[in-house]
């Protein structure tokens, strides 16, 4: 009889000698039959499916075979099951024999599969595409899996070749949904360093690799490193693979924050520079504390600053050199300030606000905090209150639209 693992919530199916087969077939004989497994159209890569030890093995005239199959329980009781044939034809090139292990991190539940692909077709994601038709134990075979590692950990592309990772005799490990290689690996360190599993493992077929020779293979690995942002995109591409749900990482918030913060600046930024730069019309109002300038905001600027800045084709209208400024103080005196050949900004020209015209209201509109400018005919006036003074054509020129 083949052998039996003897072990918690453990599942694992081999094929025994010749000796023990020929029992196999005997036991068959007396009145146990075997069904073949159906073609599947998408399976054209799998050259052969061995389940636990056994299933189908393609031929020299390129049809698969069934042969003897044996499933052996926790209990160590042997029972003879269905050996699934594909059917597909033989390829040419040579096949790759791989041992898939599956786990289920809440058992502890675990099998092992022996699978044959072409080394021409077969892809990454056929390996996982196999486990929902060949794995016995239905826990396993339900659960979802998020890829293919070898036992380092390293974890295989779906949409690549599988011969570009496993070169014969490998055994690979399923990943569970949630978990990385990394975590699949330890996890499988213990049980495929049993030695009774170890002993299960057909010697010609699957080799379980030392702690010794899994150092030397990551000091050599088989292929260059892939950046992860790509690895994890493939992955995602994988047929039968679900990729988990990730978290964008917290760290990004204060980026955000500080992005939305600048750009509500620039916006309020803008919006003052057009209120401060746009020429005045009859009617317009500027009230205590506000101001105009040809150069808009650009005017808060330092000299050395203003030096740097393209001013002709952000905003032509203004000469940083020359640009004046009509203000409105809060003790509500207008004022007309212009900059001298050595720069500075001077004071030229005033209009107080005379006794009695606070508290005043013109055209509709309360004024007690501000003036409004008004046109008779060629002449531009600034009513304050009761009062109305003419100003000086140079006012008029810079701040006011020509009518």
């Amino acid at each position: 009889m083949p052998k039996t693992i003897a072990g918690d919530n453990a599942s694992v199916a081999t094929t025994g000698t010749k000796k023990k087969r020929k029992n196999l077939i005997k036991i068959v004989a007396k009145g146990l039959s075997l069904t073949k497994k159906k073609k599947r159209p998408d399976d054209e890569s799998v050259v052969g499916v061995e389940l636990d030890g056994g299933g189908s093995v393609a031929t020299a005239a390129g049809r698969a075979q069934p042969k003897s199959n044996q499933h052996i329980s926790k209990k160590g009781d042997c029972a003879p099951s269905s050996a699934p044939s594909d059917g597909t034809e033989s390829s040419t090139a040579k096949p790759i024999q791989v041992v898939l292990l599956l786990m289920d991190p809440a058992s502890r539940r675990f099998e092992l599969l022996q699978l044959e692909f072409d080394s021409n077709k077969a892809k990454v994601s056929d390996v996982l595409r196999q486990v929902k038709y060949s794995a016995t134990e239905k826990t396993l075979r339900d659960m979802t899996y998020d890829g293919v590692c070898d036992q380092d950990g390293t974890e295989m592309i779906a949409v690549m070749k599988l011969s570009a990772f496993c070169k014969g005799n490998d055994v690979v490990i399923a990943i569970p949904n949630g978990m990385t290689g990394k975590d699949t690996a330890k996890l499988a360190g213990p049980i495929l360093f049993d030695p009774k599993v170890e002993e299960m493992l057909p010697p010609n077929r699957a080799k379980v690799i030392s702690k010794q020779e899994r150092k030397m293979r990551l000091a050599d690995t088989k292929l260059s490193k892939i950046p992860e942002d790509t690895r994890s995109k493939e992955r995602r591409l994988s047929p039968g693979s679900a990729e988990p749900t990730k978290k964008k990482s917290s760290s990004n918030l204060p980026t955000v924050m500080l992005g939305l913060i600048i750009s509500s600046i620039l916006y309020l930024a803008a919006q003052h520079h057009v209120r401060v730069s746009r020429p005045l019309e009859s009617g317009s109002i500027l009230l205590r504390g506000e101001w105009k300038s040809q150069c808009g905001i650009f005017d808060l600027l330092p000299e050395k600053w203003l030096d740097r800045l393209p001013l002709d084709k952000i905003l032509p209208s203004c000469n940083s050199s020359s640009s004046s400024m009509l203000e409105l103080g809060r003790d509500g005196t207008l004022r007309y300030f212009t900059k001298g050949n050595d720069g500075q900004r001077k004071e030229t020209w005033t209009v107080v606000c005379g006794a009695g015209d606070e508290g005043q209201c013109s055209g509709g509109k309360c004024l007690e905090s501000g003036v409004s400018f008004v046109k008779d005919g060629y002449n531009w006036y600034v009513v304050m209150g009761r009062t109305r003074n003419a100003l000086i054509p140079d006012v008029a020129r810079d701040f006011f639209y020509e009518q």
